[in-house]
């Protein structure tokens, strides 16, 4: 907080501001923020900064993805002046962060990212979209639609896309989560049939704090079948999903997502979002159902009550007829 006072206290946080370049005497010294206008800054990034202490993230690990959740999330609704306030705040703390991103010189910029998906999902003023959650007959039907692997030399891939898109959904982890994940993370099975899975931050390559979770009997299978295969391929590297069999590297990001987006498509389900954030909203949504807050909010790595309690709504609107498990 100390370094970020004296970024929107300097000259270059005004310029960085300006979507065109001032033509002014070169003599002239930039007008600094007004000390309100600082002040207001400050507490939006102080939302901000507890936002990614509560969800292990950092300025140089948080994404666009992140970004949009803690736009959608209930940080920004605490004066409860409505819908047009908040489409303006979160337009701001858009324009501020993307500012943030720019001095700190992290390429791609992810605020630059979001402010697109904001206009491409919902128009300039950025209003918020509901969370997206699976039910339980599209959880099955996004899980019979999985990647299927043929006989050709690329098959290993799609049976390692199917385990890592099971064990998104069955888990909960994130992209970055499940992409980082070493097969030492993976427990046995217990009495119930669900999996324990280790997530620290040598594994998300995050700050997140070190928590266990567990893999949903459902889901069990695909992952520990790919486990298998894994051995027997001989991967070089702990990586539980490599991108190659060579390296042992891991996935790109933008890889996960298109093959988590086919998956949706192959099923059939037209959701307004596609992504690794959907499957773990479901994961979280589907464990409120029948686990504490408490519980869940461990699940998920959350260090906050308030942070678990965000799927809170979402989990009282639905109600399953029947468990995956």
């Amino acid at each position: 907080m100390t370094p970020f006072k004296e970024f929107i206290a300097s000259s270059e946080f005004v310029e960085l501001g300006r979507r065109v370049p001032a033509f002014r005497d070169p003599g002239k010294a930039v007008q600094p923020l007004r000390p309100v206008t600082i002040q207001v800054y400050t507490l939006m990034f102080g939302k901000f900064h507890r936002w990614m202490r509560d969800h292990g993230k950092t300025l140089y690990t948080v994404n666009d993805d992140d970004i949009l959740q803690f736009l959608n999330s209930r940080a920004l609704d605490e004066s409860g002046t409505g819908e047009q306030l908040k489409s303006t705040i979160r337009v701001k703390y858009v324009r501020m962060l993307e500012r943030v991103f720019q001095h700190l010189e992290v390429a791609p910029n992810p605020a630059q990212s979001t402010a697109f998906q904001i206009y491409k999902t919902a128009g300039a003023s950025g209003k918020d979209l509901d969370m997206v959650v699976m039910d339980t007959a599209q959880q099955q039907a996004f899980m019979q639609a999985l990647p299927v692997a043929n006989d050709t030399p690329a098959g290993w891939k799609r049976r390692r896309d199917r385990a890592m898109q099971a064990l998104m959904l069955g888990a909960g982890l994130t992209v970055a989560e499940a992409m980082h994940a070493k097969t030492r993370d993976l427990g046995s099975v217990d009495n119930t049939g669900s999996l324990p899975v280790t997530v620290n931050p040598e594994s998300s390559h995050s700050t997140t704090r070190e928590h266990r979770t567990l893999l949903r009997p459902f889901a069990v299978p695909e992952v520990m079948q790919w486990l298998e295969e894994r051995r027997k391929l001989d991967i070089p590297g702990q990586l539980l999903f490599p991108a190659s069999l060579a390296t042992g590297k891991p996935l790109d990001k933008a890889t996960v997502y298109r093959q988590v987006k086919k998956t949706f498509a192959r099923a059939g389900l037209e959701m307004p979002r596609q992504g690794g954030r959907t499957l773990r909203n479901t994961f979280a949504v589907r464990e409120l159902e029948s686990e504490s807050v408490e519980l869940v909010g461990e699940l998920l790595g959350l260090e906050r009550r308030s942070s678990t309690e965000y799927y809170l709504d979402a989990a009282r609107k639905k109600a399953r007829p029947q468990s995956l498990s």
